[in-house]
């Protein structure tokens, strides 16, 4: 029987909620117990385009992460229309 690698990273890609532009992410473990930052700029990328009509595309992503996250904590994604 053979699993697919890449089954739990799009696991991690399915974000929970949407009901008032509010988005729960969980994280793959890691080793450091920390979040991987790219994981969480693919999660608020994800977010913000599940609130805009079809057909739009991103054209730039910045991201400052302040601190460090825990793998154990789920992540809150707040989506702020203009």
């Amino acid at each position: 029987m053979t699993t697919d690698p890449m089954g739990p990273v799009l696991d991690i890609l399915r974000l929970g909620g949407g009901r008032d532009d509010v988005f729960t992410g969980a994280s793959l473990p890691q080793p450091s117990g920390r979040v991987f930052g790219g994981q969480v700029l693919a999660q608020a990328l994800l977010a913000a385009g599940a609130t805009v009509p079809d057909g739009r595309l991103p054209h730039s992503l910045h991201g400052y992460f302040l601190r460090a996250g825990d793998v154990a904590e789920p992540i809150t994604f707040a989506v702020e229309r203009p």
